[in-house]
């Protein structure tokens, strides 16, 4: 009987119930889009503060820029042992964390490689490459860090392990590397290629594809994503084996020296570091400077602020279709 009726109901009034459902449709589709777009600014939110929360960052530089001071810096006979004392020294500090990072490219063996993973691609950069052996090498996008970056950011892989302490030391003449999540189409866990990295051919083993939209925050873009790079271990060297050894130690550890500093975001703690870091460049007669102050935790606000509008905006919206919705409902009845 309840059947009929309902029947003789959908016949009646075949074109409103049309409309009904296709306005349940639509709102259990804009639901979930807003329940996911929601989560998806608290995990942003708690990522950023997890991160930033209560710390200050400031940037370390060399000041060898002055190609003088460079030469006569490099002329000393003992500046490569003052360079990895310097780094070794910042790299082990308790009393503040040391980021080593850097965006340089390096070039790639190219087999049909995609152009988003061109170094400059996005810029309109002509795509650089290399004839070595007969072998066609591709400069493309790389980032450099040490450990100490990585679990900052806490980095993670989809597939395959992370570095470990093993992974920068110069123990192995095979690097281990982890690539964006780009990559997972192209190569494969434990899969061995050849790169040209600061002017050395080296063999490198992927270990590990990091997750997608995996980023940091560096240098001026508060949302550096990594999904198009080759990630590369700032890994510690012993002593040269050959003048173009030399240089490329030399090359690796200017780079791996400008860094940034990240420590409590209160007044003793500070204090405490840059003595550290003054006693540190003294010991090994290093040059250095500071950037800016805490460049990035004003990066880090500005951004929060952000995420904390769009979700105040997002929910304002979300209710009110909810209201719209039972609203059209309550006249559809009439």
């Amino acid at each position: 009987m309840i059947l009929n009726e309902y029947r003789l109901y959908l016949k009646k009034y075949k074109f409103l119930v049309l409309i009904m459902y296709l306005q349940i449709t639509v709102f259990l589709i804009l639901f979930g889009t807003f329940v996911a777009f929601l989560q998806q600014l608290d995990y942003e939110s708690r990522s950023l503060g997890e991160i930033y929360e209560g710390k200050a960052v400031y940037q370390l530089l060399d000041n060898y820029y002055d190609g003088e001071k460079y030469q006569d810096f490099n002329s000393q006979s003992d500046y490569l042992i003052k360079l990895k004392n310097y780094y070794s020294m910042l790299n082990t500090s308790t009393d503040f964390q040391y980021l080593a990072m850097f965006n340089h490219h390096i070039l790639l063996e190219d087999k049909g490689l995609p152009l988003k993973f061109v170094e400059g691609y996005e810029s309109g950069g002509e795509k650089h490459q290399e004839s070595i052996n007969g072998t066609v090498y591709t400069a493309v996008k790389s980032f450099q860090m040490n450990k100490k970056a990585a679990d900052f950011f806490h980095l993670n892989t989809s597939e395959g392990t992370m570095w470990g302490e093993d992974d920068f030391s110069n123990s192995t003449n095979t690097m281990s590397v982890l690539l964006g999540s780009s990559y997972r189409k192209i190569y494969q866990l434990g899969e061995e290629i050849s790169i040209k990295y600061y002017n050395k051919p080296q063999r490198v083993k992927v270990i590990g594809f990091l997750k997608e939209n995996s980023k940091l925050f560096f240098n001026n873009n508060p949302e550096f994503y990594l999904d198009d790079y080759i990630i590369i271990p700032y890994r510690e060297y012993g002593n040269p084996k050959s003048e173009e050894d030399e240089l490329f130690q030399q090359i690796n550890y200017f780079a791996m020296i400008n860094g940034f500093i990240v420590t409590e975001n209160n007044t003793v703690q500070t204090q405490k570091m840059f003595q550290r870091i003054d006693a540190i460049a003294k010991q090994n007669a290093i040059d250095y400077s500071f950037i800016g102050l805490n460049p990035h935790f004003l990066k880090y606000r500005g951004l929060l602020t952000t995420l904390l509008e769009n979700k105040s905006l997002v929910q304002s919206f979300f209710f009110a279709m909810i209201f719209l919705n039972l609203l059209i409902e309550h006249f559809a009845e009439f």
